[in-house]
Parts: structure tokens; C-alpha cells; sequence
């Protein structure tokens, strides 16, 4: 439901199911430290998600020094402040309920006719959806930035994108290659195919997974190996797979660096793997600002850019092998950013402002391989459904970019 393309209800009720959860089973109580033993890919993502949607409380002076991060429940409720009081004094109450029970009380909120003028009326940040969104694909770092809105200013131009995450949880960068067999690439694929027909550039995340875990394999055993050819060389194939992409596609693709990791502390043994990875993570961005600055003459295969802002992301540390962490006012989990970054964001697009703003720039012809469907048949950008193949069902027939009734 957070990631439904159209947004409206279903991320209204991602983010009420969230806050249901942190009221129900706080991350540091016991169930939540079993959850995280236990089911510990499901609990992370579900973590990654809290510190989205309920981001930290900052006071508001705080918030004009330091950088920071919006949370979405935030935003799709219109607060300054992450506050509740509006919208129902039973909090309490609702702790005893089951998530089922919960969501199913929401559920008939939603649809009480009260409560019309709130679906008909987008929450501030996507007051520029659906026509006006830029579509962020890619590994989950894409959800740390969805449903943010970029303001891309300068003296000739001010325009406002809303941020359309489309994760592919789990891909690598190897993945990207052509004939891969694998879910993550059938994924990337759909989510190419689906884009609306008026699209003409797009962001796109991957990299992190592989400079974590996918690079080095046996060489890696002890954290004690050299592997920087084998970086180099997945950066190499990652380029030109994502250039096959782009001419494919006929899409402008501007690529996300890879983040290094947040410091955390040297007390359970794993410090030096991580050293070890800050390095990758290095060695990767620098292969990408070569590769990607050597292509960009090279109108024929493909248009692929770097949105190069990973230097402003970093914060001195000694220890680190490569004197740097992230910034913790960017830290989420410890692995994924949070959106207050954003502001560096905006400053690598606006070089491509053009391109956000309106037809593709070097790329030409009639190759475009994506496919008239659910997201939109008309070429007026607007979604005509939700991701359902087709079928005439619950969600959307109209085009307005509503739902017709909730699940």
C-alpha cells in the first residue's frame, strides 16, 4: 500500500497501519527485540518504514540548523508537527485492537461520506500527482525519498515534482544485465513497462546491496581480500546494462550513488566488515562519476547521469578507513538514508532540470518498448489503475486518479 503508484487512501492507510504498529509493538519493546531475532529481513524493512513515516521529533527552531527529514504521516496529514490530537483521542484504545480490526475500522472511515472531502482533496505533497511526479525505481532506498516533494529552483525555472517510489526490493546491480534470471530483474522490467507513456526521465537506486554483500564473494572470507577489480567490473556491466535500458525505454536515467553507512559502534566485532564495505562504497561512486562522465558525449548509447551529491553526505570519522560516515542527521536505520537529504538531491537535478521539466534531451526514435496498461493508456500522465493487469475491479476506471470505492 506505501508504494501504490496513485497514493491517496492506500498510503493514508500505510501510514495509519504504522503508527498502529508503534503504538502496538514499539521497536525497543520485547516483542519488538523477539521480532528482530527472529524475522530479522521482515523487522528490518518494517523499521526502515517506521523512521519514514514517523520520522523523529525535532522542535521547529532545530529544524531551519540542521537538516530534516519530513516524516510522510506528516505530510499526508497536513502538521507541522507530528501530532495526533486531530485525528481521534482513542490512541489508547486502539493499542488493544488487532492490526486487522484496526485497519478495518480505518477502512469505513475512509469511506464514510465525512470523510469525501479528504479523498477528493490530495494532501499537500501530492497536490502535483499524478502529471507532474518523478518516478524513483530502484532497491529500497527508493522509499526513502517516496512521496517527498523536490523543489527544483533556479533563476529561469521553479518547478515541483512529487516522488513516485517504485521499489524492487532486493536488486543488485548485477541484476541489471541483460538475460539475467532473476525476480529483482523481472521486477525492474514491469516497473520500466508500466511507467506512463509521457515519462521521459526517471531516478533509479542500486549499487548498495552489492558493495554490502554481492561483491567478493570467497574473497571476502575474514574481510581480509582485495576486491576492487570485481567493484569496478559490476559498475561496468551496471552502466551498460542500464544504457541498453535507457535506449530500450527511451528514458533519460539519472542514477542515485551509493550512500556510505552511518557509524555505529565498534563494541559487537563487525567493525572492521564494515570498514571494509565504506571502501567498496567509495571505490563504487568514484567507478560511477568516471564511467558516467566518460558517456555523456555518447548520445547514441543511451543517456545515463550521476547525480553526484555523495560528498555532501559525508561527516568526518577517524576511525572510519576512509575518514568519513554518513551524516547522522541523514541516518535512518543505519543502512538507509532518510529524506533530509533532499536538499542535495535537488541541487545534483538541477542540471536536468530540462529533462524533469519537459521532453527528453539525446534521446530519439521510435524504440520505446513500454507498454500501453494500467498505469496509463491516454498519454496524458495520468494513471488509469492500480497495478492490476487490466481488470476492471475496485480501484480506478475513471482516470481522475482515485480510487472508485476501497478494498
Amino acid at each position: 500500500m506505501y508504494s501504490a503508484p496513485i497514493g491517496s487512501s492506500f498510503l493514508v492507510l500505510a501510514c495509519e497501519a504504522v503508527r498502529h504498529l508503534s503504538l502496538s509493538m514499539p521497536l525497543s519493546s520485547k516483542l519488538g527485540r523477539a521480532m528482530a531475532q527472529t524475522h530479522k529481513s521482515h523487522w528490518a524493512y518494517y523499521v526502515l518504514i517506521h523512521k519514514i513515516v514517523l520520522g523523529e521529533k525535532v522542535k521547529m527552531h532545530r529544524r531551519k540548523i540542521t537538516p530534516y527529514h519530513f516524516p510522510i504521516w506528516d505530510i499526508v496529514n497536513a502538521l507541522d508537527q507530528r501530532k495526533f490530537k486531530e485525528r481521534g483521542q482513542h490512541i489508547t484504545q486502539e493499542c488493544s485492537q488487532s492490526l486487522v480490526a484496526y485497519l478495518e475500522n480505518t477502512v469505513s472511515i475512509l469511506s464514510k461520506p465525512a470523510y469525501e472531502s479528504f479523498r477528493n482533496s490530495p494532501p499537500l505533497s501530492l497536490q502535483y500527482l499524478p502529471n507532474q511526479a518523478i518516478y524513483a525505481i530502484g532497491d529500497s532506498h527508493v522509499l526513502s525519498i517516496g512521496w517527498q516533494t523536490l523543489h527544483i529552483a533556479s533563476e529561469n525555472h521553479n518547478i515541483y515534482r512529487t516522488i513516485v517510489p517504485s521499489p524492487t526490493t532486493g536488486l543488485k546491480a548485477w541484476h541489471a544485465r541483460e538475460g539475467t534470471q532473476f525476480f529483482t530483474k523481472h521486477k525492474l522490467d514491469c516497473c520500466l513497462e508500466r511507467l506512463p507513456k509521457s515519462c521521459r526521465s526517471i531516478v533509479l537506486s542500486a549499487g548498495e546491496i552489492d558493495c554490502r554483500e554481492g561483491i567478493g564473494g570467497n574473497l571476502l572470507r575474514g574481510f581480509r581480500n582485495d576486491c576492487d577489480d570485481a567493484v569496478r567490473n559490476t559498475v561496468v556491466e551496471y552502466i551498460r546494462a542500464i544504457r541498453k535500458l535507457s535506449c530500450k525505454y527511451n528514458l533519460q536515467v539519472l542514477l542515485l550513488p551509493v550512500a556510505p553507512h552511518a557509524h555505529r559502534s565498534e563494541k559487537n566485532g563487525k567493525s572492521l566488515g564494515r570498514g571494509l564495505r565504506r571502501q567498496r562504497m567509495l571505490l563504487w561512486n568514484e567507478s560511477l562519476r568516471e564511467l558516467c562522465a566518460l558517456q555523456e558525449s555518447q548520445s547514441d548509447v543511451g543517456q545515463v547521469f550521476l547525480l553526484d551529491y555523495e560528498k555532501g553526505l559525508r561527516a568526518n570519522n577517524e576511525e572510519s578507513p576512509v575518514d568519513f560516515v554518513l551524516n547522522r542527521h541523514y541516518n535512518a536505520d543505519y543502512t538507509h538514508m532518510n529524506s533530509a537529504f533532499l536538499p542535495l538531491l535537488e541541487k545534483a537535478l538541477i542540471n536536468y532540470r530540462d529533462t524533469v521539466n519537459g521532453p527528453l534531451v539525446g534521446v530519439t526514435g521510435s524504440n520505446d518498448k513500454r507498454i500501453e496498461g494500467p498505469f496509463d493508456g491516454s498519454d496524458d500522465g495520468f494513471t488509469d489503475g492500480l497495478l492490476v493487469g487490466g481488470i476492471d475491479g475496485p480501484f480506478d476506471r475513471s482516470g481522475d486518479g482515485f480510487t472508485d470505492k476501497l478494498l
